[in-house]
């Protein structure tokens, strides 16, 4: 491997040389001969997959020479990697301990415990100085204190995006805590619709607007949104940033606020006034909504949401309402607030679950034998049209357009693990890689206790207020 790295190094620098024309071949560079010329562009990825799996079996003939462990602290890697000329693949700045895999990145990065990390940590590292330690300032802790923070800290490649890197224990205690909340915000959805309606009503101003904002969210999977994006070089907005005249219309029937969200996505939400003749039936929640929504946009201020001073809501204050269970004068929840155990997020992550589910069921009960394995991939991720098939849009296409989102991004954050592997169990059908992979499912343990008997889907109480199920099953199954 040691010359075979070094041919493999002088072909790949070469080729920059050729490609590039003496440019250093940063991400934009990159991007420009991707565009310029494909061919080109598809040689250089393969030399540089192949001198990376060179440099990977290069690392594991250092290993097996001075007989590590199959984990070494990453100080002592460095040096020697360095050495190599292989210093790349180990940014001197992380801390902790390193291993080596036969595929994939090179390299594997663990804390000094042992706990690996959810991805290798490639630029610009920061190292976070509270790992490992309490916050004094919590309520309450969901994490333990040797685990309870983000590990590291890298800079993308391209751009000023930081990224926090949590260990693989971290993220699955993350998701496990976050679909229990989807379960129990399931079991008491309909009374905390209930309070927001009646919050809608109310003669306090910023009471019923942020049970708007929330009823608002409930109803069209917005997310809640932050300042701090909208103030990138490409603008995104969410519920608590959308400004009132270049994201609302207000039409004699209907309110449209249209918007780029997160990850460049357009998104539209229509909210109807009052019943027209092409509305299927009465939906007098929306028309409330559309109502209250029409009032502000009439207050002219310069965002939608804002408390009667004009100022706007925070994520933080609309959560305080969302959350609180009575009476709070004091922080402005006069009349108490939704009296929901989790917070506003979480309602995209029921109405994906929600929908998913009930698909489920719909799927299973229309079929009279067990379906063939390309047509329940087909019904999950859909497929694209052929000689032989007609086009489909899976049931995660139909979630993500719901969210405003991407399929892989819904598959992986927002809908219940175990509901989707389960979808194929109930047929005894190995789930696509990708999802065995973004769930990791493929551990020496049954993580989502999916041995035995497929458990019950009955724990979420289902509506189809809006119709996205039947239209999602329309186009799935058709």
């Amino acid at each position: 491997p040691k010359k075979a790295l070094a041919k493999s190094a002088a072909n790949l620098e070469k080729l920059k040389t050729k490609v590039f024309g003496g440019k250093t071949g940063t991400p934009q560079d990159v991007i420009d001969v991707r565009k310029k010329d494909i061919e080109q562009y598809q040689r250089y990825q393969q030399a540089l997959r192949d001198y990376k799996h060179i440099a990977s079996l290069r690392i594991i003939e250092i290993f097996d020479a001075k007989d590590w462990d199959t984990v070494i602290d990453s100080a002592t890697l460095h040096n020697t990697l360095v050495k190599e000329g292989l210093g790349e693949f180990l940014p001197e700045t992380f801390r902790g301990r390193v291993g080596v895999q036969p595929s994939g990145y090179p390299l594997t990065f663990y804390t000094y415990s042992g706990l690996e990390l959810e991805a290798p940590p490639l630029n610009e590292v920061a190292m976070n100085p509270n790992y490992g330690l309490e916050e004094k300032d919590k309520d309450y802790r969901t994490h333990p204190v040797s685990d309870g923070a983000y590990y590291c800290e890298m800079k993308a490649v391209a751009g000023q995006t930081k990224t926090k890197l949590y260990t693989l224990e971290y993220k699955r205690r993350a998701r496990n805590q976050k679909y229990d909340s989807v379960a129990k915000l399931g079991q008491q959805i309909d009374g905390i619709r209930q309070r927001m309606l009646k919050h809608l009503d109310s003669s306090d101003r910023d009471t019923w607007a942020r049970a708007l904002m929330c009823l608002f969210i409930d109803h069209t999977c917005a997310r809640i949104g932050n300042t701090a994006s909208t103030k990138n070089a490409k603008k995104t907005y969410g519920v608590t940033t959308l400004l009132t005249k270049k994201h609302a219309k207000v039409h004699d029937d209907r309110v449209v606020i249209s918007y780029r969200g997160k990850h460049d996505q357009p998104q539209k939400h229509t909210l109807l006034r009052y019943r027209t003749k092409d509305t299927v039936k009465e939906n007098p929640v929306e028309y409330a909504i559309a109502a209250k929504l029409a009032i502000l946009i009439e207050e002219n201020n310069e965002q939608i949401f804002t408390h009667e001073n004009g100022k706007p809501f925070t994520p933080q204050s609309v959560n305080e309402y969302f959350r609180a269970t009575k009476a709070d004068p004091e922080n402005g929840l006069p009349e108490g607030g939704a009296g929901s155990s989790c917070t506003v997020h979480t309602l995209r992550n029921y109405h994906a679950t929600e929908m998913f589910c009930q698909f489920a069921e719909y799927y299973a009960e229309k079929q009279k034998k067990t379906p063939a394995y390309p047509d329940v991939v087909a019904a999950y991720q859909g497929c694209s049209k052929t000689k032989t098939r007609s086009g489909i849009k899976g049931i995660i296409e139909q979630i993500a357009k719901m969210l405003g989102n991407t399929p892989a991004i819904c598959r992986k954050s927002y809908i219940e693990p175990r509901e989707q592997l389960l979808f194929f169990k109930r047929w005894d059908y190995r789930p696509p890689d990708g999802l065995i992979h973004d769930l990791f499912v493929d551990e020496a343990f049954d993580t989502y206790g999916l041995e035995g008997k497929p458990t019950s889907r009955k724990r979420f109480k289902f509506d189809d207020d809006r119709g996205q199920i039947s239209k999602a099953r329309q186009k799935v199954t058709r």
